[in-house]
């Protein structure tokens, strides 16, 4: 960002004098200090145009960044931060790539019990069981071992994000899903 400003800084100082110069041209009738302004015209397009240079390039970085996918770790350390205990195993995600067309973020994981309490301290939780009936929480997905399953969710956001865990019994496979309604 400094090179631009500074780019950016060179070619106002430029086009600065060469208004200076080419009034004072006029005024004086001078062909030397015509000649002298068109020198510090060119001197500032050359410098706009490192300014314009150095923008795109750093904004084409940034797009590009931006549309990169995510890996299940990354999404995992941005929702709940890094890992205390190494014990965290990614299975299946899906990231929201786009946050207003994209419904929501969808993690399966095995962890460990100590994790899933670091993890459910963030946030307050409501805390339910439900009966495992064998059915994965998502098509396609492995379903969670077990005759039940321990279900903690959070809506915040003035009602417009639902998170929630399904847990297996022992704490140690976990579904989890951040939607926007």
């Amino acid at each position: 960002m400094t090179e631009i400003y500074f780019w950016g800084k060179i070619s106002v100082a430029f086009f600065t004098l060469f208004l200076v110069a080419l009034i004072l041209s006029m005024a004086k009738r001078q062909l030397k200090i015509i000649y002298f302004s068109l020198i510090l015209f060119l001197g500032g397009l050359c410098s706009g145009a490192f300014a314009i240079y150095h923008f795109i390039s750093k904004s084409y970085k940034n797009i590009r960044e931006m549309g990169r996918e995510r890996t299940g770790e990354e999404v995992y350390a941005a929702l709940f931060g890094p890992s205390v205990i190494a014990c965290v195993e990614i299975i299946h995600y899906q990231d929201q790539i786009i946050p207003q067309i994209d419904d929501g973020i969808r993690l399966f994981c095995h962890t460990c019990p100590e994790e899933m309490q670091r993890v459910l301290a963030l946030e307050p939780y409501e805390k339910k069981v439900e009966k495992n009936d064998g059915n994965p929480v998502f098509a396609d997905w492995p379903a969670l071992p077990g005759d039940s399953l321990l279900v903690f969710s959070n809506t915040s956001f003035d009602g417009q994000r639902l998170r929630c865990f399904y847990l297996s019994p022992d704490s140690t496979k976990v579904y989890y899903t951040d939607l926007l309604d």
